[in-house]
């Protein structure tokens, strides 16, 4: 690959973030990274293909024969697996769509927008669930993606967002970090005491210590209401329809190779 392509597929995940508000879903720059494959493999030679692959409770969507710079992977899985929150597996989305959570992301050429949204498609579509944030930690720019996410399904029929719940374990050890660790034991007391949105089923009832935290440290606290209370790290995402993959397959192209 020329050095000159290369320095555009680097900006590609960073452009797709900072896209105007007009442009809200940038499914038509997703399918452009699909049709940027396939120039790929023409200018290369190389045969580069989407590869997804399911083990267990492990979802892995990546890019083969592309470069050896990166992992070229992003790593979904079921929220129960989170090794730092206390996620039930009984915990459902729209009472039976199961969590998933991104564990891992590292992508290069600008490619990350195409696999994150196969993860969510195949996570929607084929695996009946739906897609969050890491329930404990969310740098500021997976945050971004997130806060697209919601932007989305606010308009869009095909992506979905579901308020989710808090499970008592997220106020718990919310608590020890800044700034609520720096608050009066009332003051705390009162943050636990929050009014649940959903009183009377506990079955989305999900770990939010990273919403909590990402909201508090821009001055946003919940006010006592869950129902109030808004971040796009609350959410739990699906589409109904996976629009993407089925521009791929249209496509004939032999670019994919699916193992769910």
């Amino acid at each position: 690959m020329h050095r000159k392509d290369y320095s555009l597929l680097l900006e590609g995940w960073k452009n797709y973030l900072n896209e105007i508000s007009s442009d809200i879903s940038g499914i038509t720059k997703i399918k452009s990274f699909v049709d940027r494959i396939i120039s790929l493999r023409k200018e290369t030679g190389k045969d580069i293909k989407i590869k997804i692959r399911r083990k267990g409770n492990i979802l892995v969507i990546g890019l083969k024969n592309y470069s050896i710079a990166s992992m070229n992977s992003v790593l979904f899985q079921k929220a129960w697996l989170n090794h730092y929150g206390i996620v039930s597996r009984d915990i459902k989305i729209e009472g039976n769509r199961t969590p998933f959570v991104v564990k891992y992301s590292d992508v290069g050429g600008g490619f990350g927008p195409l696999l994150y949204e196969l993860g969510l498609e195949i996570i929607s579509c084929k695996l009946n669930g739906a897609l969050m944030s890491d329930r404990a930690d969310v740098s500021p720019e997976a945050e971004k993606v997130w806060t697209r996410y919601k932007r989305r399904a606010d308009s869009e029929f095909n992506l979905e967002a579901v308020k989710m719940d808090f499970s008592d374990e997220s106020w718990e050890d919310v608590m020890y970090d800044p700034p609520f660790a720096a608050m009066s034991e009332e003051e705390q007391e009162k943050f636990k005491n929050t009014k649940k949105y959903t009183e009377d089923d506990p079955t989305d009832d999900i770990y939010q210590l990273s919403a909590i935290l990402n909201a508090a440290e821009k001055g946003n606290f919940v006010d006592g209401d869950w129902k109030n209370f808004e971040s796009p790290l609350v959410y739990a995402y699906y589409k109904n329809e996976p629009e993407i993959l089925m521009y791929i397959e249209s496509l004939d192209e032999n670019i994919i190779e699916i193992d769910v």
